[in-house]
């Protein structure tokens, strides 16, 4: 086998990893709070290029590294404020897919789309909520988070 076919095996890995492992924790777990247009601390995780901007705090993935990457950190419950804020944590499955994605280079492949972007948008009180509510929101999430 070749370094070429080699290569384009993986990347196909990489892709499928990214769609079904990845993607659907994201998702889940935490676009109901960093998307585009609630975004809280700054940070939306529904795209690769807004997960490349970071958030206020600047990069929450350092690819290659989940230690010092804040995303994995905050999710692994080593660096407050833990995430999710609200519900359960993740289960520990979650965290090391995580893991291994960040340590494996964090790809999000080109072409591939958040389901909050690919779909209309969900209605939920967090989305509907006046100005006023998701200001308080954002307020309620910096108090936790300092």
């Amino acid at each position: 086998m070749t370094a070429a076919v080699r290569a384009a095996q993986s990347e196909v890995g990489e892709v499928e990893f990214f769609r079904t492992r990845i993607l659907p924790i994201l998702a889940a777990r935490c676009q109901s709070c960093h998307n585009h247009t609630l975004k809280l601390s700054g940070l939306s995780l529904e795209s690769a290029s807004s997960m490349k901007a970071g958030g206020l705090h600047g990069p929450v993935v350092m690819a290659g590294n989940a230690q010092q990457s804040r995303l994995y950190r905050r999710v692994a419950r080593m660096e407050k404020p833990f995430m999710p804020m609200q519900g359960e944590a993740l289960p520990e499955a979650e965290v090391v897919l995580l893991n291994r994605w960040i340590e494996q280079g964090a790809v999000w492949p080109e072409g591939i789309e958040s389901r909050a972007e690919s779909k209309p948008p969900q209605t939920s009180a967090a989305r509907t909520a006046a100005p006023q509510e998701v200001s308080a929101n954002a307020r309620l999430f910096k108090e936790k988070a300092h």
